[in-house]
């Protein structure tokens, strides 16, 4: 999966950038470095362009147990989401 590549990209002046890949073509490479800024970068100025160990895993169903693998998918499909609203906690007097 080419998703979210990690890249450690040398310039011709010799400065480096780490990050993620976004997007590159013949020209041209973007990426976005460790403190979260765009770089649109001309092929003329990169030297060199390693790619790096991801940082995530991708065989989180061979490292979880298919329980805890359920889990971890009830989790990540709720992000983001809120909370239903409570209703009453019992039964009202009268």
């Amino acid at each position: 999966m080419d998703t979210y590549d990690l890249v450690h990209i040398t310039l011709t002046t010799g400065k480096t950038l780490d990050g993620v890949m976004l997007n590159q073509d013949s020209y041209s490479v973007q990426m976005r470095s460790k403190d979260d800024q765009l770089h649109l970068l001309d092929r003329a100025n990169i030297r060199k362009i390693s790619t790096m160990p991801p940082l995530m895993p991708t065989d989180y169903d061979k490292r979880l147990t298919p329980d805890e693998f359920k889990d971890l998918l009830a989790y990540v499909t709720r992000l983001g989401r809120t909370a239903p609203a409570a209703g009453p906690a019992g039964p009202s007097g009268g």
